[in-house]
């Protein structure tokens, strides 16, 4: 069921400069929407469309088919989580939960009541008189996290709220917003540039690029089946070479590169043979071989990831990154190796100006 939705937004913070144009999206009741892309795209100024802190020239902002557009950002309701945690220095823990219930004068034993259930929640309990000067980074988010939560806000907006916590705080953190979220149902919008933060929280992932949408779906969707060559890119497809249409049978394409075939399964079935295409392959979807069917190559380099070996492979097609999941380097630079890669995970896009 649609909560929220933005409705032909054209917006932006100079005139005649435009940062996002007829802009529309909608959200689910109880969805967590993450906002994905790099810096500059629009997401934050989405964010902010939705909060009442910039009016938009035309459109509108409709929760539960009610016109928010001019509501002032004080009377929307709406929980706010900011990446800087925007406490007050000077105010103990309970204290910065406590304010906004004291803004909408809120009894006191009332006060008292919600603001240790949303201590409990995000499980503060016993930091109440401390000063945020005295907590670590994590703590002073959660107590943020709090302060948004404990007026019942009727939508959480949450801008890159986990962005200067360590990497061991951060995926903590997702998985505690995850579940509160969960505990609630209360629907929320994320931004991010960070597409593992977005694929781990999210029901639903917009991907955006210079204030327009270029994807939008279940983050499996994204993630495997991106629907262009910038999502591919951001998502981490970083092998990419050209390649042409050889045949297409019963859903498995045979792709001829370099005088070598490649097979593509899922993708792009709608393309004729002779098509001129791009290949698009995540470094984890390749192994090497020491044999066999395959795009020939020399192992140019090998880095340990810890969980993983990356080599840099040099072949006919350009150099390949591929991933390893093993712990154990298996190839040396110099060894003449043979690239394969998973059909299932090769993603195939029309070249343009090539129709074969």
């Amino acid at each position: 069921m649609e909560y929220l939705r933005l409705d032909h937004i054209t917006v932006g913070y100079r005139k005649g400069e435009p940062v996002l144009t007829d802009f529309s999206m909608a959200v689910g009741e109880g969805e967590l929407l993450s906002l994905l892309g790099p810096s500059g795209c629009g997401k934050t100024t989405t964010l902010r469309t939705v909060a009442g802190f910039v009016l938009p020239w035309k459109g509108k902002v409709l929760l539960q088919g009610r016109d928010y557009t001019r509501v002032p950002p004080h009377r929307r309701g709406f929980g706010l989580v900011y990446q800087n945690y925007a406490l007050f220095p000077h105010l103990t823990v309970f204290e910065n939960v406590a304010f906004g219930l004291r803004m909408r004068r809120v009894p006191r034993e009332e006060i008292r009541e919600r603001v240790a259930e949303a201590l409990r929640m995000v499980k503060l309990e016993g930091l109440e008189k401390r000063l945020p000067g005295q907590l670590s980074g994590g703590q002073r988010q959660r107590v943020a996290l709090a302060r948004a939560l404990v007026i019942r806000p009727k939508l959480l907006l949450l801008d890159e709220p986990l962005s200067n916590l360590d990497a061991k705080l951060r995926a903590g953190m997702r998985t505690e917003l995850k579940r509160i979220q969960r505990e609630l149902g209360v629907t929320a919008i994320y931004v991010t540039h960070d597409q593992a933060e977005a694929m781990a929280l999210s029901d639903r992932v917009i991907l955006m690029r210079e204030g327009r949408i270029e994807q939008e779906g279940a983050p499996e969707e994204i993630y495997f089946r991106p629907a262009t060559p910038f999502v591919a890119d951001f998502m981490g497809f970083t092998n990419r070479f050209s390649a042409r249409v050889e045949a297409v049978t019963e859903g498995m394409m045979v792709l001829s590169a370099g005088g070598m075939r490649i097979r593509a399964s899922r993708a792009g079935t709608d393309l004729p043979p002779g098509s001129g295409v791009t290949v698009a392959i995540r470094p984890s979807s390749l192994r090497l071989y020491r044999g066999g069917e395959g795009i020939p190559g020399e192992v140019v380099s090998h880095a340990f990831q810890g969980e993983s070996v990356q080599y840099l492979v040099s072949t006919e097609l350009g150099e390949l990154i591929v991933v390893h999941p093993e712990t154990t380097v298996e190839f040396s630079p110099g060894e003449a190796v043979v690239v394969r890669a998973d059909p299932e995970e090769v993603v195939v896009f029309p070249r343009k100006g090539d129709e074969g």
